[in-house]
Order: structure tokens, then sequence, then C-alpha cells
């Protein structure tokens, strides 16, 4: 393998590859590619557990994920080898792919590129912007992801690599009309316009090319092609700069300035700019006289918001708003029989929506000439806006006098349906409160369209489109923030801009803010802002500009729910500033039922609620989530003391504790309860000060209650520290115990040495010896695993002293065996045997059966270790009886793998034979890859031993597929290169192939 210095290269761009010093490292699993797609994605990111769940089992993930998840990535690491497979980072709450720089990542490197020749265009710098677009464009090897198995993750990512593949395409072709090459450009863009025949910018692009190209009355027809492709399938006319070109085209004179430049859309004499703005904005006529003025024709009211100028991202969102507004209208219709198009956008608050409405509601207003009409509802407020009063703005808006508005709602409700009946009229209705607001004022009759925003989902309405907005994607965060504080700017300290995005969250009010405040400050730079966002505690008091902030956009939610008449609103209320104290993940239903100490069906009701205004999530059924500016807001209020500033809510610092403790209290149990099936065999403390709550969880299987400890494994980290900060000493000292022996399966050592150092320091100030006890032998045996021998043996020989103060046999038993373990993982072997021999009659005098099954193999492996194979298989074969009696079905197979390899050392073969068919099919009762695997490899050197080659290949044959299993690939392939030995002309292995009974060796 390639040494660590090796040059990594990542490709997303074309199929995922894996490059190391221009040797290409494949990954042939489909589900390995997404996962290893899914974080480079958000290279030098952690990407949650459940997120990369959700993308790897395309929305549907099994039921224990976690753990398979896992598996998955221990696979991954070893397919890409010691070097790249170190980037692949375990990091609470999930895994990060590590990235040095850039140009470790094509993707990464096409940004880059992609970004400095926006820089350089925007300095008019043509030459330079061409050779960093024709860079990035070189990137791709063709479709991104194109190895990747269609699903979720292409849903949500392909739109914006597509976006921007396509947007350095249109900047290529500008430099090359810039630089004088408009044959260039007009290939690359005809092209592209293939592909996407209603992007306007690429008519606008190819209709320039084609005049510098000297071929105008091409450029005009494609002027009449792309104004019959809006209006005909979007019900849209082309926007303004397209109409500018074809006057200009017209007229023979010069092309407007582009659009980049922030210039003005015509360069036409005065006249001519004024008679071209009235053509274009002139309806149809049918082509009869006007002699003069008519009479008044009906109020055509134009009531939109301007938009953004720097509006980016949403592209997905605004193309399907569109479409739903429009084209579900009949063709040419003025009303009729039908039902308005109802779009409803609903998100939390800041993430976008008005300003997203607004975007989409100038797209479409062409398809709507009898108008638009806009209110806020101030339905997010105290004081929301009466359907009522509603009505009566729109009449007066519609042309009615005042006199003639009906005082009974009903009737003003029918004559405002009345006025809209033979209309074709869009309604832009803003932040609508739910949809008892909302339905007096939906038009009865087709030809209207209607969109509205609101930060509850108002599931009962019937609607044509609804969408849902959240964070925005990482590439649409750093475009907007490069379109406000500039591209130049941004590009500078790209680091210090990613941890801007980073602690904004990707949160649009949160990112506009931030580039406002770095606007604001041209003497600052983009370090400056980032160091104070860094700090959690203040960073809502720095997301302010103006009249924007956070956390009043949050407040106006929160102040609506606390101060409501609704019992269930302020449950809600006290729910989600109680989740202010949660420190971990995505968090179950009960875990939150017991912080609240409610029923879980009340706490069901409140998270609903909670869901309903988007201030929770949950992203999959029964487990919750809150962004990250959310949960900082509700830790504000939970610690703001009761009734703080007149706002309701706010716990004391009695409450508070009491939530910790109680949460603190359930995870125990939980994790006792889960232990119960993991591992019944450990060691078991006195809970009894600690009552178990009503809501712990119960498992009725291995297999489940391991799923429920790899799920929560982070969560259980974040409480202990969280009971730990609180001085909640029982169960700082409890809970790090009760977690230990799965955090030891998962080999996640730094974690048990965290765990157990504060169960120990707990201890000591409790004065508990038969705690701290424990915590040393704990830390032994992780001091052990990492090879510390040193810290280990000080460790254990601390636990020793105390548990022979105490005259606990079972724990001098234990503490006497972690010395011999770490003398032997320390390669000590000498050393160990004394100790282990001084453990076995500790074990056999403590009458602890699962102890002194332990003891036994681990002291007849050392005895195999030092060459006293005949006393290692006295010890195996007192072992094995005892583990059918303890009914451990682990226990028998180990017994029985160890004794196979010990006659095969002694060279009694046909006894080494029967012992491993027996640990195989063990291994195939209990589906333990591993020990089949191992028994496998070892029964095939037992049968070449015997002169049975064609049986020893099959057997290394089926080792061969339980090692792929495993994720070890290396093992695999040298068994393999051993079957090839073998068997050099590669024969029929006989009917049932490798890796099944008939006819092979496992018996």
């Amino acid at each position: 393998m390639p040494d660590a210095a090796t040059q990594i290269r990542f490709g997303l761009l074309g199929p995922v590859t894996v490059d190391l010093g221009g040797t290409e490292v494949g990954v042939p699993a489909s589900r390995q590619r997404i996962l290893l797609a899914a974080l480079l994605l958000r290279a030098n990111h952690t990407v949650e557990t459940a997120e990369l769940a959700d993308l790897v089992w395309n929305g549907k993930p099994p039921t224990a994920a976690t753990t398979t998840l896992r598996s998955y990535m221990m696979r991954l690491r070893r397919t890409l080898g010691p070097v790249a497979g170190a980037r692949l980072r375990t990091q609470v709450p999930g895994y990060r792919v590590e990235l040095l720089d850039a140009a470790e990542l094509d993707l990464l490197r096409f940004d880059e590129l992609r970004r400095s020749g926006l820089g350089a265009a925007a300095r008019q710098d043509w030459t330079g912007a061409a050779g960093d677009l024709r860079a990035a464009l070189g990137l791709w090897r063709g479709a991104a992801l194109e190895d990747v198995p269609a699903g979720v993750l292409k849903d949500r990512e392909i739109p914006s690599l597509q976006e921007g593949l396509i947007q350095a395409h249109e900047l290529l072709a500008r430099s090359e009309l810039e630089l004088g090459h408009p044959g260039e450009a007009l290939a690359r863009v005809l092209r592209l316009q293939a592909e996407h025949p209603y992007r306007e910018q690429l008519s606008c692009l190819l209709m320039r090319a084609q005049c510098a190209a000297g071929r105008p009355t091409e450029a005009l027809d494609e002027f009449a092609r792309l104004r019959r492709s809006l209006v005909d399938e979007l019900g849209v006319e082309p926007g303004a700069h397209s109409r500018a070109l074809q006057s200009a085209i017209l007229a023979g004179a010069p092309l407007p300035p582009w659009p980049l430049d922030g210039s003005q859309p015509s360069a036409a004499r005065p006249a001519e700019q004024t008679a071209a703005a009235a053509a274009a904005s002139a309806p149809a006529n049918d082509g009869s006289a006007d002699s003069g003025p008519g009479p008044a024709g009906p109020t055509v009211p134009a009531q939109l918001p301007s938009g953004l100028q720097d509006f980016t991202g949403r592209a997905d969102q605004v193309d399907h708003l569109c479409g739903a507004l429009t084209g579900g209208l009949p063709p040419n219709a003025t009303g009729g029989v039908g039902t308005a198009s109802l779009c409803l956008v609903s998100g939390a608050g800041g993430v976008g929506k008005t300003t997203l409405a607004v975007q989409v509601a100038h797209h479409v207003a062409a398809g709507f000439p009898d108008g638009q009409l806009f209110l806020d509802l101030r339905g997010s407020g105290r004081r929301p806006v009466a359907p009522a009063d509603a009505l009566s703005s729109f009449l007066r808006a519609l042309g009615v006098a005042d006199a003639a508005i009906p005082r009974d709602e009903q009737e003003r409700e029918a004559l405002y349906r009345s006025h809209l009946a033979t209309r074709r009229v869009l309604l832009l209705l803003d932040d609508v409160r739910d949809a008892a607001q909302l339905r007096p004022l939906l038009p009865g009759s087709a030809g209207c369209g209607v969109l509205a925003t609101s930060r509850s989902r108002c599931a009962s309405l019937s609607v044509s489109a609804r969408t849902e907005l959240g964070a925005l994607a990482r590439q649409e965060a750093e475009d907007l923030f490069a379109a406000i504080v500039g591209a130049e700017r941004a590009l500078r300290e790209p680091a210090a801009v990613a941890l801007i995005l980073d602690c904004c969250g990707l949160h649009p009010l949160a990112v506009r803010i931030a580039a406002a405040r770095l606007v604001a400050r041209p003497d600052w730079s983009a370090a400056t802002l980032a160091a104070l966002l860094a700090e959690r505690r203040s960073r809502l008091g720095e997301l302010v500009v103006d009249d924007l902030g956070v956390r009043v956009s949050f407040g106006l939610s929160y102040d609506t729910l606390a101060g409501a008449d609704c019992e269930l609103d302020r449950e809600a209320a006290r729910v989600f500033r109680l989740l202010g104290l949660w420190q971990g993940g995505e968090v179950g239903l009960a875990a939150v039922a017991a912080l609240a100490d409610r029923t879980v069906e009340a706490t069901r009701q409140a998270l609903d609620r909670l869901a309903d205004i988007h201030f929770v999530r949950e992203p999959q059924a029964g487990r919750f989530a809150v962004h990250d500016l959310l949960h900082l807001y509700a830790r504000e209020l939970v610690e703001a003391g009761a009734e703080s500033d007149g706002r309701p809510g706010g716990e004391s610092g009695q409450d508070r504790t009491a939530a910790v403790e109680r949460l603190g209290t359930w995870y125990l149990h939980s994790a006792y309860q889960a232990m119960e099936q993991f591992k019944p065999e450990r060691r078991r403390f006195d809970l009894s000060e600690v009552p178990e709550p009503d809501t712990a969880l119960r498992f009725d299987s291995y297999a489940g209650a391991l799923a429920w400890l790899d799920q929560e494994q982070a969560n259980l980290r974040a409480v202990t520290l969280q009971v730990d900060e609180a001085r909640l000493e029982p169960l700082a000292q409890l809970l790090p115990m009760e977690t230990l022996h799965h955090l030891l399966l998962r080999r996640e050592l730094d974690l048990v040495l965290e765990t157990q150092l504060i169960s120990l320091e707990s201890a000591r100030r409790t004065g508990r010896l038969e705690h701290q006890a424990s915590s040393y032998n704990s830390l032994a045996h992780a001091y052990m695993e990492l090879k510390q021998i040193d810290e280990g043996l000080s460790a254990a020989h601390a636990a020793l002293e105390i548990h022979t103060r105490l005259d606990d046999r079972h724990g001098m038993a234990a503490a006497t065996e972690s010395i011999a373990m770490t003398y032997y993982f320390g390669d000590r072997h000498e050393e160990a045997l004394p100790w282990f021999e001084r453990a076995l009659p500790l074990r056999r005098e403590a009458g602890h059966p699962y102890g002194l099954l332990a003891t036994l193999n681990n002291l007849g492996l050392l005895q195999l270790e030092l060459g006293r194979a005949e006393e290692a298989v006295v010890a195996f074969q007192e072992s094995i009886p005892m583990a059918r009696e303890a009914g451990s079905l682990i226990g028998i197979g180990a017994g029985q793998l160890n004794l196979g390899e010990a006659y095969l050392a002694l060279g009694r073969l046909p006894e080494a034979m029967e012992s491993l068919r027996e640990a195989i099919a063990t291994g195939d009762e209990c589906d333990d890859p591993q020990m089949r695997g191992n028994s496998l490899s070892l029964l095939g050197d037992a049968l070449t031993a015997t002169g049975e080659h064609r049986e020893a290949v099959l057997a290394w044959q089926q080792a061969a597929e339980c090692y792929d299993r495993l994720g070890e690939p290396q093992t695999a392939a040298e068994l393999r290169r051993r079957v090839a030995e073998a068997d050099p002309g590669g024969s029929d292995p006989g009917p049932d192939g490798p890796g099944h009974n008939g006819g092979g060796p496992t018996g």
C-alpha cells in the first residue's frame, strides 16, 4: 500500500473514485459508495448517523441502521486501505471525512476554480476567468455520482451540482464572447440549451453569440422559440433582459449590458427605451382600433413586494412552485368551474419562506393578467389579521368602495369570490397562522392562484403543492453569503467563511445577517466575525443587524405558543424550553417524556405541535431533532428564570437540575435493561438509590438491545457529562458502569476512558470504594487495549488493592486477571502467566461461571502462545461444558475453536477437525461470521496436513466469504491466494460451490 505521504484524490464528478498516488482503489459495494459520496459531499463536516442512514437506505433505514452503518464504515475503511481509510473519522453524532485541501476532492477543486473564475470576471479579467473555468470544467469525467445508485442522495445533491456545472459553462461562454471567440461560445451554449430549453440565461447567451457571429436573424428566432416555450409550457413571458435584447436586435442598436454588471438592461436611445418598454408591457389586443380613452376597466392591483437582488438557491423549489401555480390553470381561462391552485410554503422563522414566495410570484405574475394581491396576515404574532379584515383589504384593492363592503363576514366572503370568479389573479398570502385563517381567503373558482407561507404545516389543507423549507444546502449558503459580501471578499478567507456558515447552521436568515454584518464593517475580516459566532452562548446576540434578528424571529413563534389560551400550546412551549437542557443529538420520544416529567402520550402531542411550527424535526418515527440555533434559543429560555423580561417561561435552577436527574435516571435504567439482553453475565450494581421510572425501556432480544445502545451511544455520553456537571453523583458513577461493555464491544476506548474517569472522580468525592475499584478495573481494560501498558497495570493494581481491602473475591479475581491480560497485551507473556494462575482459584472461589469461563479461555490462549499446548487443551476442555451449563453459545464456540487450534498445534489432526467442525456449527447457530471464518481457516490448515487438499480449498473459500462479510478484505485476499496456490487450475469445487455445506468441510 502507498505510505502516508501519498497524495490522495477523491472524485465525485463522474464515477466515485479514490486515487492513491496514481493507483485507483475500487469501492465495489454500492452502499459503501453511497456512504463515501455522502461524506465527501460534506467533506470536513460531521454528517449525523440518522442522515447517513436515510441516504444509504434511500429514505427507508432498517431498525438496526446504526449498527449496520458502523459495519459499513469499518468495511469502507478496510476497502480504502490504511492511508485513505484513516481519513474517515468517527465524530459524534456521526462520521466525517477529513481532507487537507481542495486538491484532494475534485468537487472542492471545481468550486474553488469556479469561484476564482467568478472573481476574475467581476474584475473584467476575461483571460483569467476563461482559464479558471476551463480548468474547473476539465475536472468533470461524466455525470456527477455516475455510479451511485439513484435515490435520496442523488435527488438532494444532483440539482445543486448540475446548477454549478451550468453556471460554469455560462460564465465561460460569456468569457469566450468577451475575448472575441463567438464560435466557441456558440457551440458551448447550443449544447447546453438543448438540455435546458427554458433557461433564459442560456437563451440570452445564445442570442448574443449569434449576433457576435453575424447571425441576428437566428437570434430573433431564438427569442421567438423562448417565448413560445415559456408561454405555452409555463404560462410566463420572457424576462426584461431577454425582451431588451430582442428590441436592440430589431432596432440594430448596441446590445444592452450584461445583468452581471449591475447595469440597466437597455442601452437604446431614450425614445427607443420608452417605446420598447411600452411595447413589452402592453397587453395583447385583437387588432381593433383604439380611438381614444374608453370606460375604465376593472382595477388591476399590483401589490407584490419587491424581490431580493441577491436571491440565490432554492432552484428546485422555485421550479416546482411555478409549475404548480401555472400548470393547473385552464388554457386562456378567465375563471370558471374548478379549484384555484393553492401552493403552501412552510418552515420555521427565518428560513426564507417569504423571500422564496415573492421570487416565485414575480416569476409567474405575467400568467395572472388581472393583478396580484399581497397581504401579511401576521400569523406568527399575537394579533393575526382576522379573515374579515383581510377580505375588506382585498375588496378595496379590487375596486370595491368602502361603503359597498358588507358588514357580514359571509356576505363579504361571497362578494370577494364573485369579484375573482372571472379574473386571473395571483394571491400572495404571507405568514398564515393556520388553515382556519386561510380558508375564507381562497377563491372559489379556477383561474386564480394562491401562494401562501406559514410557520405551520396547515396539514388539513388540500393543496396543489406543499414545500417545506429548512436549512440551505451548503453550496446555496456559500452563494448567498458571496452574493451579499461580494465574491472576492468571500473567496479571500474560505476557511473563516465555512466556519461562519457552520455557526449559522446554514439557516438562511442567520447567513444573511452574518453577511450583512460583514458588509457593514469593511475593516473586519471574516475570521473576526467567525470568532464572535464561535462562542455558542453569545451567538444569538451576534446574529442581529438593523431590524433583523434570529432571536426575534424565533421569539414570534415561541411567544405565540407560550401566551396562548390553549393548554397544549403552553405545554409545547414548556417542552421546547426543556429541550434546551438536552445536550445530545436526535432524542427519542420516551427520553423527552422523562425530561418533561410527562406521559409519553402527552409528550407526543406537545412534540407534534412543535413539529407543526418547525421547532423540532422528526427525521425518523419517534426520534426528534432541533436545529442548532433553535436549541441555543431554547437554552436561553430555560435558563432565563421564570417570567424573565415579561416572556412566559424559564425554569428555576432546582427545576433544571430535577429535569436533568429525570433524564439521567431514565437513561440509566434503559441502559440497564438493554444490558440484561446484551450481556446478562456482567457484574450488576445496586441501582436502588436511583428508583426506576415507569417509562424506562424494555428489550426482548439481543439485537434490539444492541441496536438501541448503538443508536444512543452519543446521547449516553452526553447525559453522563451532564449529570457529572450537575454533581448527580449516583448517576455519574452508575451510567459509565452500565455502558462499559457496549463501548468495549465497539472499541470506543477513548469514550471508556472519558466516562470511567468521570465515574472514578465521582466515586472518590463520595467515598464509594466499590465503585472506585470497578472504575479502575474498567480503565485498566481500556489502557490494555490501547497498548498503554504502564497505565493499565497501575489502574489494575489500584483496583486489586481496593478489592482486597473490601475482601471482594469476585473483584479480586477480575483485577488479578486484568493485570494478567495487560501483561499479555504488552507481549510480556511470561509475566502474565503467574497472574492468570493466581486468578484461576479466585474465580473458582467467587463462584462466577462467566468469569471462570473467560479466565480458562484466556489462560489456554496464553499457554498456546508459550508452546504449552497440552495444558491449553486441559483449560479449553474444562471451559466447554461450563459454557453449556451457563447457556453461553459464544463461550461454547470459543472453547471449541480454541480447542481445535490446540489440537492442531499438537498434531492431533482428527480431534482438531472434529472440534473445529463443532465450532463452525456453533458459529452458524449464533450467526457469528468471525467464529465461523476463524474455524474454517484453521480447518483448511488441518485438512491440508492430512492431504485432503480439495476439502481444504473449500474450507478456505468459505472462510474468505466470512471475512468478506466482516469487511476484512486483506484476510479474505490472503485466503484466496492460498486457494489459488493449492488449486492453480481453478477446478470446479462441486455442484454446491464454495460456501455451501453440501460436500463441504463444515460438518
